[in-house]
């Protein structure tokens, strides 16, 4: 006579056992390691790496995990030559009529080092029309912007086209975001 055998996926069973300890009562787990080490005295072997991942991933432990010790953010406090690099974005107005135009959008750059901001408004945000916006800051004399070496902006499409162009022929490098680049 055969013994009937039932097979259980090992990260269900890991799954089970876990949920078992944590979910009762006395079992919160500040950590993954004491979970493991109550799981090992109760005579379950499974690998901490596994236990860990299924800690991580319960809503319960989120709630009340500790705080990440370093969060990467973007330092611009480094940046301190003038008319390195720019940001830039278009803003929405609120349909401003000055002279039988309306304008509908402005292109706003900052220099990051001196925050210097310049503003241009625009009818429209088509790549030509924020190009001739760009020209207009960079080559009047009265502005202390200049061509950056890199323009920082979203990846929004008014940035593409005529406006790359127009980069491209300043050698100006255009970051869309933290990992797209647009080289010169």
């Amino acid at each position: 006579m055969n013994v009937p055998t039932v097979s259980i996926d090992p990260d269900e069973e890991i799954a089970l056992c876990c949920g078992l300890m944590f979910y009762q009562p006395t079992g919160y787990y500040s950590n993954p390691r004491s979970l493991w080490k109550d799981l090992a005295r109760e005579g379950f072997q499974f690998p901490f790496k596994k236990v860990r991942d299924w800690l991580i991933n319960q809503n319960e432990w989120q709630k009340y995990a500790p705080p990440p010790k370093d969060i990467p953010r973007v330092s611009y406090g480094k940046i301190s030559r003038p008319n390195c690099v720019h940001q830039c974005d278009l803003l929405r107005l609120t349909n401003d009529k000055i002279y039988k135009k309306i304008f509908k959008w402005v292109l706003n750059v900052v220099d990051v080092a001196s925050r210097y901001k310049n503003s241009i408004p625009l009818t429209s945000k088509n790549s030509s029309e924020v190009a001739r916006a760009f020209e207009k800051i960079y080559d009047n004399s009265n502005i202390p912007l200049t061509w950056p070496e890199l323009l920082q902006c979203d990846g929004g499409r008014e940035f593409m086209g005529e406006t790359a162009r127009l980069m491209r022929d300043h050698n100006v490098t255009i970051r869309l975001n933290l990992y797209l680049q647009i080289p010169n």
